[in-house]
């Protein structure tokens, strides 16, 4: 008997414009069927878009409001701060990943090849965390097994409150993650 296959949502917050190579993009996210996505914009939902992709229609000020209620602390969200934020996205966005095997996050900037040739049901079966770059967490590409443990990784970080509270940029998804994984 084969094992079904682990299902997977990559979520992606984009705001403001759709940048040149988003046709492309979706494109891409089309030829991986398979996987899912989640796009919380405030951007325009392009009328034929893959049937892989949820756009959630939200204003940046409603986004950060999420941030804030989720996290429970006050989130100073500006465009670039979604890079550190992206660990938490899987507490942030829990109604939405409830039923999926894997909750990731990844880049608007890439074109997409065949995902699940390497995240196939081996690799999926074997690891709780896979990372497009090696003995490192990877903010352009990253996936999570979807447990209690994984939604909460960022909270192992020292002082993550304030880390992800401020509006500077700290390299808290790559950089931070990364340090305290190699600390144990």
């Amino acid at each position: 008997m084969e094992a079904k296959e682990k299902s997977i949502l990559l979520i992606i917050p984009f705001f403001g414009k759709w940048p040149i190579w988003f046709d492309a993009h979706l494109k891409s996210i089309a030829f991986n069927s398979t996987i899912n996505w989640l796009i919380p914009t405030d951007c325009e939902i392009p009328e034929n878009h893959p049937p892989n992709i949820e756009f959630l229609q939200m204003s940046f000020e409603e986004m950060n409001t999420l941030f804030n209620e989720r996290l429970g602390f006050k989130v100073h969200l500006n465009y670039r701060k979604f890079c550190d934020l992206k660990p938490t996205y899987a507490h942030v966005f829990e109604d939405y990943i409830s039923n999926y095997d894997f909750w990731g996050f990844c880049d608007m900037d890439i074109i997409w090849g065949d995902i699940r040739k390497y995240m196939n049901q081996d690799v999926l079966e074997k690891y709780d965390i896979i990372s497009s770059r090696k003995k490192a967490i990877s903010g352009h590409f990253n996936i999570f097994r979807n447990t209690e443990k994984t939604k909460f990784l960022y909270r192992n970080i020292q002082d993550y409150e304030n880390l992800l509270a401020t509006s500077k940029l700290t390299r808290f998804d790559e950089n931070l993650l990364t340090e305290d994984f190699k600390r144990k």
